[in-house]
């Protein structure tokens, strides 16, 4: 039986129901139509669009991929068909039914730039049915055609006196799970014999059954929710606008955003209302995520109609509006809007009742002890390019789809500057460790993951087993373990190993600028990524397969879990931090010196920071005390081994190879050149900004601390260990972090302070142009400088040029005339690199350009040795006349010509003796 709050019918009963396309009037009411033509109700069914814009059932079931307005057209006709037909099925005539064709996902667009027509087009179609029973989508629902359809309706209803129209309205909700209108919702048991019609009438509408045949089916067992409406209902707030309150001064939102990981923009709020005139009127704001004075702009004209008080962050806040901006004679609806891959809303729009009224709304805005809202556009104060935005001063905020856009291309172009000659082999100089860590995770596979406990062997070409001594166990294992994953799925090539450190890089550039939105905005975010993407040392070091690349990522996703831990209080995020600085401490000793740098410079303000900091600390030795157990049971020498080379990174070993002016000297070049003159300018005067900022404005010092932690780490490793900076360049890779945080801020300003000083917009611009042309000079120089730096590994002389093949070539030669095993001795230069040895799959001995010292090798008991004559020099042919007998090949790569001997009766095998150093 019909509950009592719910719809019910006799003959004299008039039933309108409208939906936004074709389909909805089943999902929706399917239930309800069955009744009110049982009880013999007239019955009228408006179609607000043909449902036409619908892409992706079209593409698979027409197999057509490209969509022009003729195929969107037949689309609808197709549409309106199944409507009719389900209609059939539901009991209603072909002839109770109106097709408007509005445009599909375009309704938000008719109410925020021709409300007023629209508003009247539907007034008249309600009020010439004269409907005892109204049917509409809910406010509520987050598709964006159904709430805004929603919206038209009540503003239309809202045109009828009480004493000229009072008819019986429900509201139906189909998308999402909304508070506000689940909560309020009434529900009838439907039979048996409904649901199968409605299942049958679901049926009809078979293009939408291609993509979502189990969700639409699933709505004809799911009980029919209705709301009742009336003038005077209670507003029960949803989604980010926590509460909404007309006062005498004003409108007052309180917002709170949640993370949503498919945002790429900034929030604007709509608010569509009358104003004192009784003119419908939509405006957005753009909201800057920090406390200031953001502008209010009319939806159609797009012009600047007044400023909004914001008081918060990115994550919650409050925003006041001033009282002569909407007349409280008219119901007012606003929606937070922020831009998704996906077209669904996040929630859909709230109602305030026309006619000021007392009663509380659910946690009231809090009463702000700010200056007086403003009643016209005042001219704003200036804004010092290193002063920061202090109070009353305006806060331009420009558009955040326009900086997310840019942002993507320049993560696009950095996928490409760093996917370029992904396929190179190990033949650069910088490719050094590429070759190690690759022959580790060679020599896990062919060894097994139990016999070498995932342990580093990147500097053993021998064969298998491998012996204690061939382990190389100075770092932590995590590296080149997960270079093992990758080769045991897409095999053993260079271009497997860079995905990783070019994965890490450009999870870096998106971390980076989640993390300096959130504190500043997507402006200086973008502006920031730029920078990361330009500068040398990212776009030379981006693709190097070393600890870099991912220790970085490592580091600004904590950063980013600790941001929202400080904004949102969710324990989850702190929990999400000591995951990753937990998982860093397993790639590199670097993550260590962050966990103190982290822990002494920002962490122990704060008791919560302090309780964080100790776990960091204890984690840190625990994960230490664990690796030096583990490596001491497969190399017993292990302790030693690792001393000695702490010893010798620190530059403390006997006999110094540079004085401390010289490794200051080489450090400083280093920085110039990876950093550009440029970057460090920007990046000097950012950090200005932001100690001149750091009592006013709490997300700006938020990001400098967190500069700080990463600038003070790096400092200390290339200023620690100063054999390793003075040897390795990219030792100052994490500075590429803080530095472009830095300048992207003082570009941010630069365009804010243009914004601010100049009226005019034609003059407002040069800030945008001045930071362009800094960027295109630092984009520039940087590939430039990049590409200069690259270097080719050289293994035969430095003044003879080498082919690019030579060492994949010659290695390769190697590898099939020598049995594994062999110790190969070559007339090279000393420059020790694993890059040949690679290839060559067997130990090198490089250094020996004449007889006489490749004699030690051929008098002693090392197993089979065999050599290589590089036939250039001089000494060569003397070299090849002594050797002893044995077949002799003769190669030539290029323009250079090789001799491959190999001796005749190698001596007995024996256990494989440890290479010289």
């Amino acid at each position: 039986m019909p509950c009592e709050n719910f719809p019910v019918f006799d003959s004299n009963s008039r039933l309108l129901l409208i939906a936004p396309h074709p389909d909805d009037e089943t999902l929706g009411g399917g239930i309800i139509l069955q009744r009110a033509v049982r009880a013999g109700a007239a019955v009228q069914i408006i179609y607000a669009t043909d449902g036409d814009n619908n892409p992706w059932p079209q593409r698979l079931i027409e197999r057509k991929w490209r969509l022009d307005a003729g195929d969107r057209k037949r689309w609808g006709k197709l549409r309106r068909v199944e409507a009719l037909a389900a209609l059939r099925v539901l009991g209603v005539r072909s002839s109770d039914v109106r097709f408007l064709g509005l445009p599909d996902q375009g309704l938000t667009h008719l109410i925020t730039r021709d409300g007023r027509s629209t508003v009247k087009r539907f007034a008249a179609l309600i009020s010439g049915w004269s409907s005892t029973h109204l049917l509409v989508p809910s406010i509520a629902d987050t598709h964006p055609d159904h709430n805004a359809l929603a919206v038209i309706l009540r503003l239309a209803l809202a045109e009828f006196s009480p004493d000229e129209f009072q008819p019986s309205v429900w509201s139906y909700a189909i998308h999402g799970r909304s508070h506000a209108s689940f909560e309020r919702a009434q529900q009838d048991r439907q039979s048996e014999a409904e649901t199968a019609t409605k299942i049958r009438a679901i049926r009809c509408h078979k293009t939408q059954l291609r993509l979502s045949r189990r969700r639409f089916l699933d709505y004809a067992a799911r009980p029919e929710r209705l709301v009742r409406l009336s003038s005077r209902e209670l507003t029960i707030v949803d989604g980010p606008i926590r509460s909404i309150s007309r006062r005498p001064r004003g409108l007052e939102l309180d917002l709170q955003l949640s993370l949503k990981p498919l945002v790429t923009g900034t929030p604007v709020v709509f608010l569509c209302g009358c104003d004192a005139t009784a003119t419908l009127r939509c405006i957005a704001i753009r909201l800057s995520g920090r406390t200031g004075r953001d502008e209010m702009r009319d939806v159609a004209s797009e012009q600047c109609v007044g400023m909004a008080d914001y008081r918060g962050n990115s994550f919650e806040g409050q925003l006041a509006i001033a009282a002569e901006t909407f007349s409280s004679a008219h119901p007012l609806f606003a929606k937070m809007e922020r831009r998704r891959f996906w077209f669904f809303d996040e929630a859909g729009w709230l109602e305030v009742p026309a006619v000021f009224s007392s009663q509380p709304m659910p946690a009231p805005a809090m009463e702000w002890p700010s200056p007086p809202v403003v009643r016209q556009i005042v001219a704003p104060k200036k804004l010092s390019i290193l002063g920061g935005t202090g109070h009353g001063v305006q806060k331009i905020v420009s558009s955040p789809r326009r900086w997310a856009v840019l942002f993507a291309a320049i993560f696009v172009w950095l996928a490409v500057a760093l996917s370029a000659n992904i396929r190179r082999p190990w033949i650069n100089a910088l490719d050094y460790n590429g070759a190690v860590w690759s022959q580790s995770a060679h020599n896990i596979l062919r060894a097994g993951l139990t016999q070498t406990w995932g342990a580093s062997s990147g500097f053993y070409f021998g064969p298998l087993p491998i012996p204690a001594w061939g382990y190389y166990l100075h770092h932590p294992p995590l590296l080149h373990l997960a270079i093992t994953s990758l080769f045991a799925v897409l095999g053993e090539h260079e271009w497997v190993a860079r995905l990783l450190p070019i994965g890490c890089s450009l999870a870096s550039v998106i971390l980076l600028w989640l993390l300096v939105r959130s504190c500043v905005g997507s402006r200086a975010a973008t502006l920031s990524a730029a920078v990361f993407a330009f500068l040398p040392m990212e776009l030379r070091y981006g693709q190097m397969v070393n600890f870099e690349p991912c220790v970085l990522m490592l580091i600004l996703g904590a950063l980013l879990c600790l941001r929202y831990w400080d904004l949102l209080g969710k324990v989850a995020w702190r929990h999400g931090a000591f995951g990753l600085i937990l998982l860093g401490l397993w790639v590199d000793w670097s993550m260590y010196i962050f966990v103190v740098s982290l822990s002494v410079c920002w962490l122990g303000r704060s008791r919560p920071g302090r309780r964080f900091a100790r776990s960091l600390l204890i984690a840190a030795l625990c994960s230490a005390a664990f690796y030096l157990v583990r490596i001491r049971l497969l190399r017993p020498d292990a302790w030693e081994n690792l001393t000695h080379a702490f010893v010798v990174r620190l530059g403390s070993s006997g006999g110094d190879r540079f004085t401390e002016f010289q490794w200051m000297k080489r450090v400083l070049d280093s920085l110039i050149a990876h950093f550009l003159p440029l970057g460090w300018v920007l990046a000097a005067a950012g950090a200005v900004i932001t100690f001149r900022a750091r009592y006013r404005d709490k997300d700006i010092l938020w990001l400098g601390r967190a500069c700080v932690c990463i600038f003070v780490m790096d400092a200390l490793f290339v200023g620690a260990f100063q054999n390793d900076s003075y040897i390795h360049q990219y030792i100052s890779f994490y500075f590429v972090a803080p530095v472009a945080i830095m300048a992207g801020l003082t570009l941010d300003r630069l365009i804010a302070f243009s914004l601010t000083t100049f009226a005019t917009r034609r003059f407002a611009v040069i800030g945008e142009l001045s930071a362009a042309v800094l960027l295109l000079v630092m984009g520039t120089s940087g590939i430039s400088q990049a590409k200069a730096l690259q270097s080719q590994f050289r293994i035969l002389d430095y003044r003879t040029p080498e082919p690019a093949n030579l060492i994949p070539e010659l290695g390769s030669a190697i590898r099939k005339d020598f049995p594994p095993g062999t110790r190969v001795l070559c007339n090279f230069l000393p420059d020790f690199g694993p890059q040949f040895a690679y290839y060559a799959q067997r130990d090198i001995l490089n250094n020996l350009s004449e007889y006489r010292f490749w004699q030690r090798y051929l008098n002693d008991s090392i197993p089979a040795t065999g050599g290589v004559v590089w036939m250039a020099p001089k000494a060569s042919q003397d070299l090849i006349a002594k050797l002893p007998p044995g077949s002799k090949r003769f190669l030539r790569i290029g323009d250079l010509s090789f001799c491959l001997w190999k001796r005749n009766q190698p001596p007995a095998k024996r256990q494989p003796a440890r290479p010289v150093n």
